[in-house]
């Protein structure tokens, strides 16, 4: 009974030992996502991106407007199309392979999200990776999740605790 009373305590000790505080990152008066700290703020031309890591996992959220007055189009198929242009062009530097398209949508607003093997930005380190896209008010948000280490235990939970934090506001 001892025995099974000290490897609980242990395993309670463990477990708060890497649970990890995410802060909620707002990226414009529109969007908001969690990352495990908060995120460094750079400005690339017209988008603004914001990183965030842990031991094993970058995230990433980048925001840029569109251009002119384009506007996603109001058909679901060709939303689905125009966003799969905006997840290519994305993704053309990491070289992708594998590469799974699927539908997803926050709140009321429609995205598409892109699981693949590539390598990570500026970089030649292959890593699996998952990309979401949006449109909301004129812009693209691009959210990206990278496991850097394929042993990571937490990269499940961790990768799913980023991508379903996209908040938008109504």
């Amino acid at each position: 009974m001892k025995q099974q009373l000290i490897f609980a305590l242990l395993i309670l000790c463990t477990s708060f030992a890497y649970a990890q505080e995410w802060v909620t990152n707002t990226i414009d008066k529109k969007v908001s996502v969690d990352m495990p700290r908060k995120a460094d703020k750079e400005k690339s031309g017209g988008a603004v991106i914001f990183v965030g890591d842990n031991d094993a996992c970058a995230f990433i959220a980048t925001v840029s407007p569109l251009p002119g007055k384009m506007q996603i189009p109001a058909e679901e198929e060709k939303a689905s199309k125009f966003l799969d242009g905006i997840l290519d062009g994305a993704m053309k530097d990491n070289k992708p392979k594998e590469v799974v398209k699927k539908d997803f949508s926050v709140g009321n607003v429609k995205g598409r999200s892109a699981s693949f093997r590539g390598y990570f930005p500026g970089t030649e380190v292959e890593a699996k990776s998952t990309k979401l896209a949006i449109c909301v008010a004129g812009n693209v948000y691009i959210f990206d999740f990278w496991l850097a280490d394929e042993e990571y235990a937490g990269a499940a939970s961790d990768e799913e605790k980023f991508l379903s934090s996209v908040k938008i506001a109504q």
